[in-house]
């Protein structure tokens, strides 16, 4: 079935829903999102508020700190949400809002680099079993090294991987008290917000980012980035289906094993790893983690770099391997996109 025939509908289950969320916003792909976002509500009811909370603070993070502040006291505030409008409404709302602002994906790439960049993990070797109000004073500084100050807030005010509340006297309000003199206060009552419900440690990173891009009185730009348009079936976009999804990993395990250039350039660089493995993080800068308009500023290609870096090298990819594996991957997309119609033609209309 070729991409033009599949016309029915294409049922998203809640992995490919919510994927579909985050790469529309990514690509400012408004109707794409708000599609997948009023599946998504229908599936998991408020748990979409999180789910929102996680992008904004992932993907638009510093460029836009009044958008994810404002984002978060609602989501946190069933009780204003309440006296505003409707859940859907302002899920909607919101969800518009994300897609159509500048993104900076800079606090993915920190924090990534900060739990599996060797560098980032030599920090964490250097940093353990220092006190609490060390690891605090040494986040809290934005003249340290900001990967030395994001494993210190790591290892600070997360329990188990996941953010700790920012309760009296805990790390994490100490370090928010801290940073006072360097962040708006918003997004410091934003992050204290978050931290109630449950969110990802990425959270964490945005204040260490502002303050930094304050430090350096960064000049920030604005770029729109050509983003290559993507077959569609069933009206849903095919990169939706990545390593999250079930049928995203199907379609990567039989790319990697069908593409002849692939699996050269696997073998070169990453013998030891899962050619799925590899293949997957290859995919996401290959097509997943483009995002318009882009906000550059003093460190973003730096942060890109190590983000990326930690991504591959945590996969199992050697350093001289990763541009050339993605590289590989972006001139094959349409060997991929095949594989998933074959996979995803199957399910249309079910």
């Amino acid at each position: 079935m070729s991409n033009q025939e599949c016309t029915r509908p294409f049922n998203l289950d809640p992995w490919s829903a919510s994927s579909l969320l985050q790469k529309a916003i990514r690509r400012g792909e408004v109707e794409q999102a708000i599609h997948a976002v009023h599946t998504l509500h229908r599936q998991r009811g408020k748990a979409v508020w999180r789910r929102l909370i996680g992008i904004a603070f992932e993907d638009v993070g510093i460029s836009d700190p009044a958008l994810v502040s404002e984002l978060a006291f609602i989501a946190t505030d069933g009780e204003a949400r309440s006296l505003i409008g409707s859940d859907i409404d302002l899920i909607v709302d919101f969800t518009r809002k994300l897609a159509e602002a500048p993104k900076d994906r800079s606090s993915d790439y920190l924090f990534t680099a900060a739990i599996k960049h060797p560098l980032g993990l030599r920090e964490r070797s250097h940093l353990t079993g220092l006190s609490s109000d060390k690891l605090v004073s040494i986040a809290a500084d934005p003249d340290q090294f900001l990967l030395r100050r994001s494993v210190a807030t790591l290892i600070a005010c997360t329990r188990e991987g996941a953010m700790a509340k920012a309760t009296d006297g805990s790390a994490l309000a100490k370090l928010i008290a801290e940073l006072q003199g360097y962040c708006p206060s918003p997004l410091l009552d934003a992050t204290r917000a978050v931290s109630r419900v449950g969110v990802d440690a990425i959270v964490l990173m945005v204040p260490l980012l502002w303050s930094t891009f304050i430090r350096d009185e960064a000049v920030p730009r604005l770029v729109p980035q050509p983003i290559r348009p993507s077959l569609s079936i069933g009206g849903v976009p095919l990169y939706a289906f990545d390593m999250f999804t079930s049928s995203g990993k199907q379609a990567i395990s039989i790319f990697a094993q069908e593409n002849e250039e692939l699996r050269h350039v696997l073998l070169d660089h990453a013998p030891d790893a899962s050619n799925r493995d590899v293949a997957a993080v290859a995919v996401f800068y290959a097509e997943g983690a483009h995002v318009t308009p882009r906000f550059l500023w003093d460190e973003s290609h730096r942060l890109e770099r190590l983000g990326i870096e930690a991504d591959m090298i945590g996969a199992g990819c050697a350093k001289r391997g990763i541009e050339p594996i993605i590289d590989c991957v972006s001139r094959n997309l349409g060997h991929l996109n095949d594989v998933r119609l074959r996979i995803l033609s199957k399910r249309v209309g079910k």
